[in-house]
């Protein structure tokens, strides 16, 4: 409920202060520096490219033919369970696509037949996960037990992983979190 109140104040603060204000100069945009990258065929991580563009400049599509459009194939991932909720965004490169699935499981699907090219299980404990990422031939995914795992892109292998907190960090009068590093959950046993 604090919170609440100092947001509330906070936004009637500056209501009341852009009511009185002088209106803004439109300044130009700055260029997204090319190192970000652009949109295109692939989005290698949620929201497109590192720019986030979160939208495909592909000229297929438009007004006029966006009618046309419909399923080429479907494939029901985990047996089609609804048990869970799965709130994962795919990520495409070169027409694969990369999701993980509440179950922990990531899976590489063939974007122009649906097969499941691979299956990689990275635990037991049911989590949402938002997406996986690509860069480097890997795929970079987390579980619900705070590791990070980077899978070779072509086989789902794991190539490596990565406890997020380890022992000490986090918990007690923090609330879970680290004051030292900002890092916030806490570790558990095992692997995965």
């Amino acid at each position: 409920m604090e919170r609440r109140n100092f947001l509330l104040g906070a936004a009637a603060t500056l209501t009341a202060t852009a009511a009185t204000a002088e209106p803004a100069q439109a300044r130009p945009l700055e260029r997204q520096p090319a190192s970000l990258g652009v949109t295109g065929r692939d989005f290698p991580k949620v929201c497109g490219n590192l720019g986030n563009h979160n939208y495909s400049p592909l000229k297929q599509i438009t007004a006029r033919t966006v009618r046309r459009l419909g399923g080429a194939w479907h494939v029901n991932l985990e047996g089609g369970s609804t048990s869970a909720a799965q709130q994962s965004t795919c990520v495409v490169e070169n027409g694969v696509l990369y999701v993980q699935t509440t179950q922990q499981n990531v899976f590489a699907v063939d974007g122009r037949t649906g097969a499941i090219k691979w299956k990689t299980n990275l635990g037991s404990k049911q989590t949402n996960s938002r997406g996986v990422a690509l860069g480097e031939g890997l795929v970079f995914s987390t579980s619900g037990t705070n590791f990070v795992y980077a899978l070779k892109q072509d086989t789902g292998q794991i190539a490596w992983q990565r406890q997020f907190i380890t022992d000490g960090e986090g918990g007690g009068d923090t609330g879970g979190c680290d004051p030292q590093n900002g890092q916030c959950g806490a570790s558990t046993s095992g692997t995965g």
